[in-house]
């Protein structure tokens, strides 16, 4: 691009360091984000100063199963972790969750509704199913009939283990049983039933979950939760406290306990419960929560990337760039980066083996683990702020980039791009990473074996890429893409001249 004259007596070179990585924020413009936010950040995790990593991929295929699932819950059975799948034909299986996944027919088609199956774990001995087919029983091995015997519900459409007792919800009645029995429900021995008259409740109860020591129902646009049970007389008594009369979810699967609060997405976003109080916790995705197709699932689970325990939620995104596609919003220390893991992904879920969350996911046949590749391919993007220097209304001139990284044993690409509020500018940084040598008259030499064949020199570790640019505005900023896994991240910066003020 022609450049544009300088003032004179101004001192023309300055610089910019990026090292202080914060996470994404797409609910303000781009040139109006944190120094430390990028507009756009997926696939790389910014774990703090001057180290942003790229996340592992997903693995391939562990197991198939037959039919499509649209259930997906973990459970554990005399120390084996297994996965419950539902499928739209109304049958179930069980898998088990490591190696060698050994798929087991719960239940034939038919069995259940095939549409609003849920579970729930009793001890480590079982789990509880309920559906508007029934309410069952399953072992490991066999699967018993419990619903219609000591007063058991025969229908229901969430279910929960607390306070030594199953909760069985279905519309708007809430079904308890008898302290530390899962199969009688008769008021003789203390189980019972409610109807919930609450206008603060809108519709039915979509979800129950049992955690911090509370039993929490989620209405369309509200949460209750039941504590203090306890026998009195001859009969159970409770306490319903409702805690959010404007703020609930229908999208049973994407709620979940993280570290001490409750964390559920709607559709106005990603929200904590702490306490009494629900917070938002995610303005910063309020321009990706615009877009997101709410007739395809949504589901929420934990896992460790890095060793940092994180959230994600998973959702199909209508992006505007790349179309419909699903993607995964993930959260830790009060940051937010996006992760793709899978074209096809549907639906995810966590498991815990031997003390620590792995997240799985599937597109409704086939099941992979999610972060589980580290050497896998994955696509990579960061797109930093458009910076002004708090001089939005004086011209820069940007002459040189770079970036400061962590190779791995081989980088396939890393390309660049120079960003104004006008236009961008694309750069390749590096195709290879090749070592080039050079001799004393600065000409390239190759190193050849006995073949006679030219060796090649890798730079692995600490590299800095620069790349001399050209680019003009009242902003700037970078884009950076690779599909190279097991990248890091320290710093990027520029070098750029101001220019006119007010355009003069």
């Amino acid at each position: 691009m022609p450049s544009i004259p300088k003032v004179p007596g101004e001192d023309t070179k300055l610089h910019k360091v990026f090292r202080d990585f914060g996470g994404i924020n797409t609910q303000a413009a781009r040139q109006g984000i944190d120094d430390k936010q990028f507009s756009w950040i997926e696939n790389v995790i910014p774990i703090g100063y001057a180290n942003a990593k790229v996340v592992p991929a997903q693995t391939s295929t562990l197991v198939s199963h037959s039919g499509t699932g649209y259930f997906y819950a973990p459970y554990n059975i005399s120390g084996t972790s297994y996965i419950f799948v539902a499928t739209t034909d109304g049958a179930a299986y069980q898998i088990q969750a490591s190696s060698p996944y050994t798929i087991t027919t719960i239940a034939a088609a038919s069995t259940f509704s095939g549409t609003s199956t849920s579970i729930a774990q009793w001890k480590n001995e079982r789990i509880l199913i309920i559906d508007p087919n029934g309410y069952k029983g399953w072992d490991g091995t066999t699967l018993t009939n419990l619903g219609g015997t000591t007063s058991a519900p025969t229908a229901g459409t969430t279910i929960a283990t607390y306070g030594g007792r199953v909760w069985i919800g279905y519309g708007r009645t809430l079904n308890y049983s008898a302290p530390a029995s899962y199969s009688d429900f008769t008021g003789a021995s203390y189980g019972g039933n409610t109807i919930i008259t609450d206008e603060t409740l809108i519709g039915n109860i979509n979800q129950l979950l049992s955690a911090n020591n509370f039993l929490y129902f989620f209405g369309d646009n509200s949460v209750n939760v039941i504590a203090d049970v306890r026998v009195s007389g001859s009969s159970t008594v409770f306490s319903n406290t409702n805690i959010s009369a404007s703020i609930g979810t229908n999208l049973a699967n994407a709620i979940y306990p993280y570290y001490r609060a409750i964390w559920f997405a709607n559709k106005s976003g990603v929200y904590a419960l702490y306490g009494a109080t629900p917070k938002k916790a995610s303005d910063e995705l309020d321009n990706i929560f615009s877009l997101v197709d709410f007739t395809k699932p949504v589901s929420i689970g934990s896992c460790y990337i890095y060793n940092i325990f994180c959230l994600a939620i998973s959702f199909t995104y209508q992006d505007p760039s790349l179309g419909s596609r699903p993607i995964l919003c993930v959260y830790f220390n009060k940051k937010w980066f996006v992760a793709s893991q899978g074209g096809s992904l549907k639906y995810v879920w966590t498991n815990n083996i031997a003390g620590i969350d792995y997240l799985y996911g599937s597109d409704g046949v086939n099941i992979y683990r999610c972060f589980g590749n580290t050497s896998g391919t994955v696509s990579w993007q960061m797109i930093t702020k458009l910076y002004d220097d708090n001089v939005p209304y004086q011209d820069k001139q940007v002459i040189k980039y770079g970036i400061e990284t962590i190779l791995p044993a081989a980088v396939s690409s890393l390309s660049a791009s120079m960003d104004s509020e006008l236009a961008t500018q694309a750069y390749t940084l590096a195709s290879t990473s090749l070592v080039t040598w050079v001799n004393n008259a600065g000409n390239a030499v190759n190193w050849v074996n006995n073949s006679s064949q030219t060796v090649g020199w890798l730079a692995t570790g600490y590299t800095w890429f620069r790349q001399d640019v050209s680019m003009i505005g009242h902003y700037y900023g970078a884009t950076v893409s690779s599909s190279t896994p097991a990248f890091t991240i320290q710093g990027m910066m520029w070098q750029f001249e101001k220019r006119s003020l007010w355009g003069t």
